[in-house]
Parts: structure tokens; C-alpha cells; sequence
């Protein structure tokens, strides 16, 4: 997975994967975790109420960050954090649904004739 800093912001893309380790405070990296229905929740329901990107919010969706002093986080990563959070549930739902069409039989299944 990927190490990503303020560099690695400023020079562009990487791959957004579950496991990417973000700098948010120097030298401090926290994981990113999988997307799950209970945390989706938590991140949208913290995120209406805060109407901002905040260091608490980026803490949601990481783990293993050391305790974090807001005047030590570095401009820009916590909303880095969430955009690629978001990334991964809209890359989910996309690749899930995904040829769902194939899915679906094309005449009805002999049990429901």
C-alpha cells in the first residue's frame, strides 16, 4: 500500500486502496480501513453534523494514528483522508453493481413460471 504525504498529494495520483497510510501529522500515519456499513454511517452522520473535514473525522476511517494535536496536523490531509474514503465507497458500489445485469436471468426461472 501506499505512503501518502503532503508530497504525494502535490505530485498526483496514486492508487486509492484500502491500507494506504496517510501522514497526518509529521511522521504520524494512520491506516486507511475498509469501508464498512457501520462506519460509513459514523463518517456521513459525524460529517452532517461538523459540515467540515475535520482531524476527528479523518481519525473515524484510520487506524493505528498516535494521538493527534489539531496545530500539528498538516494543512490539507484530513480532507485528503475523506475524499479518498469517499473514493473507495463510490469505486465499491460502482464494481459491485458492475454488470449486476448479468446477474438477472433473462426469462423467468422455471419455479416462477
Amino acid at each position: 500500500m501506499a505512503k501518502i504525504t503532503q508530497n504525494v498529494v502535490l505530485k498526483g495520483e496514486y492508487p486509492v486502496e484500502i491500507g494506504n497510510e496517510y501522514e497526518i501529522t509529521a511522521g504520524n500515519f494512520g491506516t486507511l480501513k475498509a469501508p464498512t456499513v457501520s462506519l460509513q454511517k459514523k463518517v456521513f452522520d459525524k460529517f452532517n453534523e461538523d459540515k467540515v473535514a475535520s482531524p476527528d473525522l479523518a481519525k473515524m476511517v484510520l487506524t493505528d494514528l498516535k494521538e493527534v494535536n489539531e496545530d500539528d496536523v498538516l494543512v490539507g490531509m484530513p480532507e485528503r483522508v475523506l475524499v479518498d474514503f469517499f473514493t473507495l465507497l463510490r469505486k465499491m458500489t460502482e464494481r459491485l453493481t458492475q454488470g449486476s445485469n448479468q446477474l438477472l436471468p433473462s426469462e423467468p426461472l422455471a419455479d416462477q413460471k
